[in-house]
This record gives C-alpha cells, sequence and structure tokens, in this order.
C-alpha cells in the first residue's frame, strides 16, 4: 500500500532542438513500507530508458526505447506533442 520512487533524468541538447535523452527510475513498494526503515534498503524495482527528442512546430517527438531487469523486458515508446 505504500512506495518510494525517485527517477533521474539527462537532457542533453547536442544540436539546436535535438535531444539525447537518458532516465534511470529505482523504486520500493510494500505494505507499510514508511513504518519500518525497509525503504532506505537496495531498491526492489529499477528502470533505465534512453531516447532522441526533437522540437517541431507541432511539439515534441520522443522516441524512447526502455528496460527493465526485474522482467528482462524492452519496450520502445513514441509521443507526439506537450503534456497537459
Amino acid at each position: 500500500n505504500s512506495y518510494l520512487k525517485s527517477t533521474f533524468k539527462l537532457d542533453y541538447e547536442f544540436i539546436k532542438k535535438n535531444h539525447l535523452l537518458g532516465y534511470v527510475n529505482y523504486a520500493n513498494a510494500d505494505n507499510n513500507l514508511y513504518n519500518s526503515t525497509d525503504w532506505f534498503d537496495t531498491p526492489e524495482f529499477s528502470g533505465y530508458a534512453l531516447g532522441y527528442g526533437v522540437e517541431t512546430i507541432i511539439g515534441p517527438i520522443n522516441l524512447i526505447c526502455s528496460y527493465s531487469p526485474e522482467v528482462n523486458k524492452t519496450e520502445w515508446y513514441i509521443s507526439l506533442g506537450y503534456w497537459f
């Protein structure tokens, strides 16, 4: 019923309007996680992603490849436009 998540994000503009994206996520999830010191333990879940983004007249376009070691699975995401 509780979780703690941290995200680290890198957005490097290597050419005007072109971005290299990197993400790292770590999380701990458990019942009553904050009633003990278990949330200080090594994270149980993690995820990593690399991507490319470009700024266009209709908004940003991002292509991202993510990997989760816990499920040993790679997924691709594409996004178009701004998040509201």
